[in-house]
């Protein structure tokens, strides 16, 4: 049997079909790896926010002994009360803050916003510092004379009560006792 011949147009309107397939074919997969994309752009951010919510930083504590050789490394899970020695370093530091003029402004501010920080806001020793700092302005004595303390002794009395004793060494600009 032989075929029938086409006609021009029917040739005409199947590659008009044809053309217009193919492009929506095309638009329509273009769409899907769109969509496809977004997808997975929505799973992967969720998962880094995810990721970025939980808490990787473990701390830990590390204690030196007087050479600054590590003695004991362990994961810090809770607060633990401070032991002596850290109590008595960190009084001396206060000692040292509260009372020490320099001649350097910058370590003067330096100085005093450490102390500040250390002490217990509305507590007895922060209006203390407070009133001495008023009384005995470092700023202005900073332009006299300087001061070097050295804590001689802190020591435990009860409860919560500590005694600190110490010298200080006042020092004229040019360098004199």
């Amino acid at each position: 049997m032989k075929k029938p011949e086409e006609s021009p147009y029917l040739s005409a309107h199947q590659a008009y079909l044809e053309k217009n397939g193919n492009i929506l074919q095309a638009a329509y997969q273009w769409r899907m790896a769109f969509f496809i994309c977004a997808a997975i752009l929505l799973v992967v951010s969720g998962g880094l926010v995810t990721v970025s919510l939980q808490h990787k930083a473990v701390p830990f504590l590390v204690e030196f002994n007087e050479h600054s050789e590590v003695v004991r490394v362990s994961r810090a899970e809770e607060m633990t009360q401070p032991n002596v020695k850290h109590i008595k370093s960190a009084l001396n530091n206060w000692m040292k803050g509260a009372r020490t003029v320099y001649g350097d402004r910058r370590a003067q501010e330096h100085m005093i916003d450490v102390t500040f920080a250390m002490t217990l806001p509305d507590s007895s020793a922060s209006q203390m510092l407070g009133g001495y700092q008023t009384e005995n302005n470092p700023y202005a004595r900073s332009q006299k004379e300087a001061v070097d303390v050295s804590v001689n002794e802190v020591m435990f009395i009860s409860g919560n009560t500590w005694r600190i004793e110490w010298t200080e060494t006042t020092k004229q600009l040019s360098g004199r006792v």
